[in-house]
């Protein structure tokens, strides 16, 4: 990056030195913006790694032009770096290399950093515009005091491993009644401990958890405890909201806190062990899950509720199997969408029957995944389109069938999500060009801009001759840069999804289930709301 005016020098970072930096800096639900840079801080910058693609990523950043004039902005010549860690300098154990590393913070903020103007990431806007000489800090009742973290799990020596423990909690409705359950598990003893009970919530379970595992801990005479969850609410309590708490009498903002018993218990058992506590990402993709995300999944796994392990009166049973076959033969719509369904053929179901069955399906699961992920960074580019101007094609491969179809284009408007859908027998630039025309051009209008990806059947004389007779501007993709084609891939997963649930759970008749499958995918927010 440019050298701009102050004591402090920026410059790109290489992949290696981006090793450094922490990748599990996320900024909590609710965390003040202030609160969450200290915390960064304090974590220090020497500690994790970064996968390859996250060092990419990041590397792209750091060599940002925008950014670069966001940092080295005019009159502000006091650098970011001492800007945002003056008040806390003395408490950073790293900190003779205050100078040394100011790039690995400016890529790390403005990776986290998804908010603001896109040349001048929101963060950056708060630090530069902070007054000199006032103080960057917190306030008392916002503050979290930082007690020590528990180490990786597989960094733990061996004769410590014995005196970790992974906690979770979960809850469900089963019959009329709330069942929560909560579960500890020894990854070297390999066996787990739970309690059960009826009327809480599941973060009632997560705290009673962390009960169980004091059990353990002082039954055993343990002189250490290291703890794994994946609640950020308890991680937090036990990092230091408790402190607080206690000091504020149990209170916050002059109301009394959820769970004020189970927690001063737990207070009053920690003064006396020592308990380091790490928090664990949960549902990691399988190829990146390390030995700690396998005993959150153990946990997670001995925390669940069977239903087959409690004894539901028989209508009640018979409600459920209605209530899922109603589910399941209207296309795995919302609640409310099931029960007028329902009710339109004459069955009457209850809309705590249908939510339980909707809470159990995998398929609607899986489908809500599909829908929450976005890429990284890209949300803002599609600002200066109005609806129809921009389009992400691209085409899905199913089995063939009896009329010799096995693609399918798939096109979504990139302003709103819409998508639109064109069977054909094989993906080639003729059936591109007939499926755009057919489904695009003639129902929304002209395009400005269509993106696809570098295959045969998009990049080709045919498909260029057509473009630019059409005025329009086709835009290949980078190949294996998945936030490119972010857009369309998430919706052909989604449609995938539908179609293998419309067809109990394969892709048979595909073709005849294609048109209410999309019109399942772009009515799918409305209904669940």
């Amino acid at each position: 990056m440019r050298m701009p005016k102050s004591n402090s020098n920026y410059r790109s970072l290489n992949e290696r030195e981006l090793r450094d930096v922490r990748k599990d800096f996320g900024r909590c639900i609710g965390e003040q913006l202030v609160t969450w840079l200290l915390r960064c801080w304090d974590s220090g910058a020497n500690c994790v790694e970064l996968d390859g693609r996250e060092a990419r990523r990041l590397g792209s950043l750091a060599r940002d032009a925008g950014i670069d004039k966001a940092i080295a902005d005019g009159a502000q010549s006091t650098s970011l770096w001492r800007r945002l860690l003056s008040a806390v300098r003395e408490r950073y154990p790293f900190k003779e290399d205050i100078l040394c590393l100011p790039g690995k913070w400016v890529a790390l903020i403005t990776q986290r950093a998804r908010i603001g103007n896109p040349s001048r990431p929101g963060i950056l806007e708060v630090i530069m515009d902070w007054p000199e000489g006032k103080y960057f800090g917190i306030s008392s009742e916002e503050e979290v005091g930082r007690a020590e973290e528990a180490p990786l799990y597989n960094q733990l020596p061996e004769n410590e491993k014995k005196y970790a423990l992974f906690t979770d909690g979960s809850c469900r409705i089963v019959g009329k009644h709330r069942r929560w359950k909560a579960a500890v598990w020894s990854p070297t003893r390999r066996v787990a401990e739970a309690a059960e009970g009826e009327g809480e919530s599941s973060q009632f379970a997560e705290v009673k958890a962390i009960q169980l595992a004091l059990d353990i801990a002082e039954r055993e005479k343990w002189p250490v405890l290291y703890l794994y969850t994946d609640s950020w609410m308890v991680a937090n309590a036990l990092w230091g909201w408790l402190q607080q708490w206690k000091q504020n009498n149990w209170q916050r903002r002059g109301k009394p806190i959820w769970a004020a018993a189970l927690w001063q218990d737990i207070a009053a058992r920690v003064e006396n062990l020592a308990v380091k506590v790490r928090h664990v990402d949960a549902h990691v993709p399988k190829n990146r899950a390390t030995e700690e995300h396998q005993n959150n999944q153990q946990v997670d796994q001995a925390a669940k509720i069977e239903v087959a392990q409690v004894d539901l009166d028989w209508q009640h049973k018979g409600e459920l199997f209605i209530a899922r076959w109603a589910h399941d033969t209207s296309g795995h719509q919302g609640r409310d969408a099931t029960y007028r369904w329902a009710r339109d053929r004459g069955v009457d179901l209850t809309m705590d029957a249908i939510a339980q069955v909707i809470h159990d399906c995998e398929t609607c699961a899986a489908i809500k995944q599909a829908k929450r992920s976005k890429p990284l960074w890209y949300g803002g580019r599609w600002l200066k389109y109005k609806y129809g101007e921009a389009w992400q094609i691209d085409y899905i491969t199913l089995p063939q069938t009896r009329n010799g179809k096995r693609h399918v284009l798939t096109m979504v408007e990139a302003t709103t999500g819409w998508l639109e859908t064109y069977p054909v027998p094989h993906a080639t630039a003729r059936n591109t060009i007939l499926g755009l025309e057919k489904q695009v051009l003639w129902r929304h209008g002209t395009p400005e801009r269509i993106e696809s990806d570098n295959g045969t059947h998009f990049r080709n004389n045919l498909i260029d001759t057509w473009a630019k007779e059409h005025g329009i501007e086709w835009v290949y993709h980078i190949p294996y840069h998945a936030p490119a084609s972010g857009k369309v891939e998430r919706y052909n997963g989604l449609l995938k999804t539908t179609l293998k649930a419309m067809g109990a759970g394969t892709f048979k008749n595909w073709d005849t289930h294609l048109a209410k499958a999309t019109w399942l995918v772009n009515t799918r927010g409305s209904t669940n709301r």
